[in-house]
C-alpha cells in the first residue's frame, strides 16, 4: 500500500509503502524543514510478524548538506540499542515513534488491537527531529469510533485526533497531516472549499433542520461576503451539507472566532468537524493568530464534549453546571453561555 500525506500548516510531503504480508514495514520518504532550512528524511521500519513490536527502525536526514543516520533495534527480550549501543532507558518498549511521519502510529494502533471505548497507555521510543535523539514517549490511544482514535502524549498534555482506515493507516492527524487522494475524485464527492455569498440562502433554509431547533436566525447575509477567506463549506451533489463560519478579530489580530458550525445530520460520523476546524486553524494560523475562540449553549454537551476533543478549554465562569463553567447573561439577559478557547501554539 502507497500512502502520500501533506504537511498542514507547514511545509511537507511525504510518500510511505506499507508492506503488511509479514508483518508490518513501512518504507518513506519525508520532505520537511527544520530550522529554516529544506530537508529529506528516508526510513524504515519493521515490526515483529507475530507480536507487532517494533524490531528495526532506520533513519537518513540530509539537512544543510551534511547527511546523518540512526539506527535502532529492538531484541526480543525488549532491549535496545541505539547505533549498535545498548539504551537500557528504552527497555522494555515495543513501538518506535517517528516524530517526522504519521506512518508510525499505525504500530500502536494495530498492536494494541483497541475496542471501540477502550483506552490503552504505551511508551515509545520517540525519534525527535532534526537532533536525531532518541527518549520514552508516554503515549495513549483511546479508539472513540471504527475508525477515530484519540491520541494523546501524557508528558506535554498534547492530544490530537486521529482518522484512519480500516488497516489503521492514518487518513487525517488533526492539524498536522492529510492524506492525499491521487485518483481523480468523484465530481459528487463531499469536499471542503471556500464559503461563498451564494450558499447564503441555501444553508439559512437548511440550517434550522440540522439543528431541530430556529438557529437561522443566527446568520445573516453580510457574514459569507465578508468573512469568506476564513470561512468554508463542505458540497455533496452540488449543495451544502456542512460549514464553517469564523473571522479574525479586527480589535485582536492575533485572535480569531468561529461563529458557527454546521453539518447536516445525514453526514456525520465523517469528521466533516474536524476537517472544518483545521481548515479554518489552517488559513488563519499564517496570519498571526494564537488563539481562537467561540461560545456555545451549557445545555450543548455534544458540542462542548467535540470542541473539548479538539483542544479547546472552558475558562473559569460565573458559575459550574454539572462541572461546566457557565458565563450568566453572557449574551444578554438569561442567555447563557460555555466559553470555548484552544491556542494554536
Amino acid at each position: 500500500m502507497d500512502v502520500f500525506w501533506e504537511r498542514l500548516g507547514q511545509p511537507g510531503q511525504e510518500v510511505c509503502t506499507l508492506d503488511m504480508e509479514r508483518g508490518l514495514t513501512l518504507s518513506g520518504t519525508a520532505l520537511a524543514a527544520f530550522e529554516g532550512q529544506p530537508a529529506s528524511v528516508t526510513y524504515q521500519v519493521q515490526a515483529d510478524p507475530a507480536s507487532g513490536v517494533t524490531r528495526t527502525a532506520r533513519v537518513t536526514l540530509r539537512l544543510a548538506g551534511a547527511e546523518h543516520t540512526l539506527a535502532v533495534r529492538r531484541s526480543d527480550e525488549g532491549r535496545w540499542w541505539v547505533n549498535d549501543r545498548p539504551d537500557p532507558a528504552l527497555d522494555g518498549l515495543d513501538d518506535v515513534d517517528l516524530g517526522v511521519t504519521p506512518a508510525t502510529n499505525t504500530l500502536p494502533i494495530r498492536r494494541l488491537a483497541l475496542a471501540v471505548g477502550q483506552s490503552a497507555a504505551t511508551t515509545a521510543a520517540w525519534v525527535r527531529f532534526p537532533a536525531l535523539t532518541v527518549t520514552p514517549l508516554a503515549q495513549r490511544y483511546t479508539r472513540q469510533a471504527e475508525h477515530r482514535y484519540l491520541y494523546e502524549s501524557l508528558a506535554s498534555g498534547y492530544r490530537a485526533l486521529l482518522a484512519v482506515d480500516a488497516n489503521g493507516v492514518v487518513q487525517h492527524y488533526e492539524g498536522q497531516w492529510q492524506r492525499l487522494r491521487l485518483e481523480p475524485p468523484d465530481p459528487g464527492d463531499p469536499a471542503i472549499s471556500a464559503l461563498r455569498p451564494e450558499d447564503f440562502d441555501d444553508i439559512v433554509s437548511a440550517v434550522d433542520g440540522w439543528w431541530g431547533r430556529p438557529v437561522a436566525h443566527l446568520l445573516h447575509r453580510f457574514m459569507f461576503a465578508h468573512f469568506a477567506a476564513t470561512s468554508f463549506v463542505v458540497r455533496a451533489q452540488g449543495r451544502p451539507v456542512a460549514f464553517l463560519l469564523g473571522f479574525i478579530s479586527p480589535t485582536h489580530p492575533d485572535a480569531a472566532y468561529v461563529h458557527m458550525l454546521g453539518v447536516d445530520p445525514a453526514h456525520r460520523g465523517q469528521q466533516w468537524g474536524r476537517r472544518l476546524y483545521d481548515a479554518f486553524f489552517s488559513a488563519v494560523r499564517p496570519r498571526g493568530v494564537i488563539r481562537v475562540g467561540a461560545v456555545t449553549s451549557p445545555i450543548n454537551r455534544a458540542s462542548i464534549a467535540f470542541h473539548q476533543a479538539m483542544g479547546f478549554t472552558l475558562p473559569p465562569g460565573d458559575r459550574l453546571v454539572d462541572g461546566i463553567p457557565v458565563h450568566a447573561g453572557y449574551d444578554g439577559p438569561g442567555v447563557d453561555r460555555v466559553v470555548l478557547l484552544r491556542h494554536l501554539d
